[in-house]
């Protein structure tokens, strides 16, 4: 590796210097055991001399070290191999401390020098955040303190140097030379190249004015440049609310393109907005955000955070959006599109404080001969309410009692996704009170009674109908003849497929028994 070092990219010596460092480290262990316990003091004294070799020669390259300084997160320094302890605080200060004699040593004679190195830093190609800090901090503070010579970097830049546009801008915008800094930004905004990187430098400055926003919006639209779009929206995000302007200017129109566009990757950079912007949206503006959502193809956690913060002031308008919703998986032929989660984490809070508004709304869509009710809506409240708490029960006991025949189907369509759980039965008693005894509704009830969700074991579901028949038993005493009737018929049928299982369940243990005892066999007379 010495001996081709010269041949190998910086990025490459970065990651094998990293390498050798905790090699070193731990062939340094061997070499200082006194006792040589292993016998091989002298051949780790040779190792460490060989990496030694290695991080001399490539840290030899003055370019190597700049890069290393201020390009990744595996660079190693001279106190590394000295002291185990010096950590990343240590090794962050020392990094700062080199940029900032880097930054001294620009001259204008050396403006060629420290460009390359600039351009070779830029032209490192990496996805993580680890990467670039310290150079984007050495970028701003170029600019700040010599705004001159990072003017000239710019006019010369090429696509990778101009990725760090927004250093730029950010330290010529807090360097005081005004004309500087109007001219880089004029021109590139006149350029509509880089709208993306200047909507970035907005979000880090506090002073922008609101003709320049709504500017660089202007051009991103008409650029088709979804991206710039969303970063402009988020660079004034903070200073939106009710009496702002902005909301009008920016966001409103930001929002109707990027749902134009059915594009709605905003959501993923949307957590920090949190409680500081989509709770104190009027109904109108929240409407809009719910209508870029139900583009999505599935409601992640960063989607169900933003709904939760919208469902506290607007929980009618969240029901809607997922009614709109289903209403788009029914017409969908893409089978990853999914109205909602398999489970909340958060938002079944807001939108169980309203019982009557919760049924309403996916009673709502549904019609006579409804069978998809079960899968969509009938899950979707289940998913809102799993724990089926009394005021749900009691409205739905209302609806199967005194309500129409489509009242009726609707709630068997939401019963079903329950476990029979003793929480349901005032609604099933219900039920079965209001059918007659030829119904053939009477077997969702049924359905919804023997639901039983995973069970284990050859003998799980006779032990899950034996807790079944346990539960049922309280029925036999209710004052409601159907409701007794119905039950001992149940219990009657509940006992065959006990029996049922039974059996199936001893000969598959029987039959297991067998197949262990045959391969028992077989293993001994391979012995």
């Amino acid at each position: 590796m010495t001996q081709r070092a010269t041949e190998q990219s910086y990025e490459l010596l970065a990651h094998l210097e990293h390498v050798l460092l905790y090699d070193y480290r731990r062939t340094r262990q061997i070499a200082e055991d006194e006792k040589d316990r292993f016998g091989c003091r002298s051949v780790a004294k040779d190792l460490m001399r060989t990496i030694e070799t290695f991080r001399d020669k490539v840290n030899a390259d003055q370019q190597f070290v700049r890069y290393k300084t201020l390009v990744g997160f595996e660079s190693v320094f001279p106190p590394h191999w000295e002291d185990e302890e010096f950590d990343f605080g240590e090794v962050e200060k020392f990094r700062h401390e080199r940029a900032g004699e880097y930054i001294d040593a620009i001259s204008e004679a050396a403006e060629d020098e420290w460009y390359r190195v600039v351009e070779r830093c830029a032209s490192t190609k990496s996805d993580d955040m680890a990467t670039f800090p310290v150079f984007g901090e050495f970028l701003c503070r170029l600019a700040k303190t010599k705004p001159g010579v990072a003017t000239r970097f710019l006019g010369r830049a090429d696509d990778n140097v101009l990725n760090f546009l927004p250093a730029f801008l950010n330290g010529l915008k807090e360097s005081g030379s005004d004309e500087e800094y109007r001219a880089v930004l004029t021109r590139y905004l006149a350029g509509g190249k880089h709208l993306v990187a200047i909507a970035r430098h907005f979000r880090k400055t506090g002073t922008v004015s609101s003709d320049s926003i709504k500017e660089v919006l202007k051009r991103a639209v008409a650029a088709s440049d979804d991206i710039a779009v969303i970063e402009v929206w988020f660079s004034r995000s903070k200073d939106m609310n009710r009496k702002s302007t902005l909301v009008e200017d920016v966001f409103v129109p930001a929002i109707k393109y990027l749902i134009g566009r059915k594009d709605a990757r905003w959501v993923h950079g949307a957590w920090f907005l949190g409680k500081t912007f989509f709770p104190v949206l009027s109904a109108d503006h929240a409407n809009l955000v719910l209508d870029s959502l139900v583009s999505l193809p599935r409601i992640e956690y960063h989607a169900e955070r933003i709904l939760v913060y919208i469902a506290g002031p607007h929980p009618k308008a969240v029901w809607g959006f997922f009614g709109r919703r289903l209403a788009e998986k029914r017409e969908e032929k893409e089978e990853s599109y999914e109205a909602f989660p398999y489970q909340f984490h958060g938002l079944e809070q807001p939108l169980a404080m309203n019982v009557k508004l919760a049924i309403g709304s996916v009673r709502s869509l549904f019609r006579a001969g409804d069978t998809l009710l079960r899968f969509d809506g009938g899950r979707l409240l289940s998913t809102v309410f799993p724990a089926f708490p009394e005021p749900f029960a009691q409205k739905l006991s209302d609806m199967a009692a005194n309500g129409s025949d489509e009242d009726v189907g609707f709630v068997l369509g939401i019963l079903q996704n329950y476990k029979g759980e003793a929480a349901t039965h005032p609604v099933l008693k219900a039920l079965v009170n209001r059918l007659s005894e030829d119904d053939p509704r009477l077997a969702q009830v049924d359905i919804s009674l023997q639901n039983t969700g995973v069970v284990g074991g050859e003998f799980g579901f006779v032990e899950a109908f034996r807790e079944k028949k346990a539960v049922m038993a309280s029925w036999l005493d209710d004052p409601m003849p159907r409701v007794k009737g119905f039950a001992a018929e149940y219990i009657r049928r509940l006992d065959q497929r006990i029996a049922s299982e039974q059996r199936s369940a001893e000969q598959m243990k029987e039959q297991r028994k067998r197949d262990f005892e045959s391969d028992d066999m077989i293993d001994r007379l391979r012995g």
